[in-house]
This record gives C-alpha cells, structure tokens and sequence, in this order.
C-alpha cells in the first residue's frame, strides 16, 4: 500500500511539473499600450496624416520585416503580413488624445510574448477599411522588445517621423465562391462517413478469438 502511495505521489509531482512547463513554454498574454509622439507624415513628408489613417501595429518572432502578400504575379497587393509576421492590431491615426496631427495612443491589444519579439508598425494614407485602392504607405523600423514587457502589460513607444514614401495597388481578398465552399463540406462530409462506416471486411480475428479494428 504504501509503495503504491508513493508511486502515486512520484505521477502527481511528474504530472504536475509537465503541467508546470507546459504553461511556460504557451508563455504569457501581454497587454500592449501603443502610441507615437512624433507625427506621421504623408508622402511629401511635411504633411501629417490626418485623423482616421490606418495603422497596423504587428509583430515578429525572428526580427526581420517581411513583405506584403501580393496578389498573384500583378504587382498588387493584400494589406496583409507574411512569413512570421502578424497582426497585433489595427487602429486609426487620432490626433485628440495627445494632441499632434498625425499621431496615436492605443491599448488593449493583446499578443503571445514568446510568439513576439519585435514589432513594427505600418501605416496607410487612407481611411478606407478594408484597404482597397491605390495608396501611399510607409513603415517604421523593427524594434527589439523582448523583455520589455512585465508578463502583464507593455508600453511601447514607436517613436514617429516616418513617411508614407512607398506606393501600391491594394485589393480586397477574396471571398470563396459558394461553389468551393460546398465542395468543402461535401469533402469533410465524405471524410467524417468513411470514418464512421467501416465494413466488416475491415475487422479480423485475433488469436485469443476476439474481433479486432
């Protein structure tokens, strides 16, 4: 009895201790607060951008800006990250809250910090949601922010003075058709029967005589 105790106790504290490291290596939700002191600036680099621009603040683990995606072999692009980047947020340009043109203070944006390392930000000269047209944008550098944080909060500055001094055609991404959405749940449908309906032809006879899968 007694072994059998301690045999026990050994699987709780191994149980526990995987339990332990498990929730540390999923790492910690961190509340990010945002914002720029320093305006910033459409393509002639004096004017700010006005109030309503959109802003993406995004993240990266390895430390390098990947590129847009772009739309097949055109030269148009998704307002969308690739490669290792995402998305923390997107917010708009809001001058009343510190008061400068062409700046922003936000919050309540949440990220995985062992999923973020960097961050960056980019922004459009257009107050269109989603980004479709053709408009000018610009992006800061990449900053190193691991660390930063104290597991529940960060603030981070990302400084400003940039410039929206690169332009392109963005496009909306598309929607699937109806038509590939049926063949979708008729696929996943057609996979959950097979799975479900095995044939007696599939079962064989062990040597002890029971039936198995």
């Amino acid at each position: 009895m007694l072994r059998s105790r301690k045999i026990l106790l050994m699987c709780g504290v191994a149980a526990a201790g995987f339990c332990l490291s498990a929730t540390l290596a999923q790492g910690a939700l961190v509340n990010l607060q945002a914002y720029i002191v320093f305006s910033l600036f459409r393509s002639d680099g004096t004017t700010a951008l006005p109030d309503g621009s959109i802003v993406q603040i995004l993240g990266s683990t390895d430390g390098s800006i990947d590129p847009m995606q772009e739309y097949g072999t055109t030269g148009d692009y998704f307002a969308q990250p690739t490669g290792d980047d995402i998305i923390i947020g997107t917010i708009v340009v809001d001058s009343t809250i510190l008061g400068i043109d062409g700046t922003f203070y936000t919050g309540g944006f949440y990220y995985d910090n062992t999923v973020v390392d960097y961050m960056y930000i980019r922004f459009f000269d257009t107050t269109n949601s989603p980004i479709v047209g053709n408009y000018d944008w610009g992006q800061s550098p990449i900053f190193d922010v691991d660390g930063l944080d104290d597991g529940v909060m960060m603030f981070m500055d990302f400084g400003g003075s940039y410039t929206a001094s690169s332009n392109d055609t963005f496009v909306a991404i598309p929607e699937p058709s109806t038509a590939s959405l049926l063949l979708l749940f008729a696929g996943l449908l057609c996979g959950v029967r097979a799975g479900m309906m095995r044939g007696p032809e599939e079962k064989k006879i062990s040597g002890t005589g029971e039936i198995e899968d």
